[in-house]
């Protein structure tokens, strides 16, 4: 049930962010795509001077969508509490298996939020890449 309310959400957000790209006058809008941290909107706003095609910005998206219910999924998981209740031994807290336990989450964290960059990029033509290149230095 969750899951299907998730979804909802996610298809419900894809189409408000469409229509509102839409208003703006598609990828050729004025200002930024929206707020907020190098996540969601942050990082549409990121390439908003990259001249996006259509199918540019829906696929980037589309990569943002399935990597924050990648994100909803985890906290459902949530791998701190599993880390922390395996650490705590018959005999106390073992230190050892906390920390083991919270650099693995910490690596797969990591890799992921990589593969959500590489994902990100590969949308992009050389040209945009040079131009985002340029503009962050």
């Amino acid at each position: 049930m969750k899951r299907t309310g998730l979804l909802l959400s996610i298809a419900l957000a894809t189409l408000l962010s469409v229509s509102t790209l839409s208003a703006r006058g598609g990828h050729h809008g004025g200002g930024s795509f929206g707020g907020g941290g190098m996540h969601s909107g942050g990082m549409l706003s990121m390439f908003q001077d990259l001249n996006l095609t259509t199918a540019q910005t829906l696929s980037i998206q589309q990569i943002m969508l399935d990597m924050n219910y990648a994100r909803q999924s985890n906290r459902i998981n949530n791998p701190r509490e599993t880390n922390l209740k395996s650490s705590i031994t018959s005999t106390g807290f073992n230190k050892t298996l906390f920390v083991e336990g919270a650099t693995a989450n910490f690596t797969t964290h990591i890799d992921s939020e990589a593969t959500y960059m590489e994902n990100l990029f590969s949308v992009l033509t050389s040209e945009q890449i040079t131009t985002l290149y340029n503009s962050l230095q």
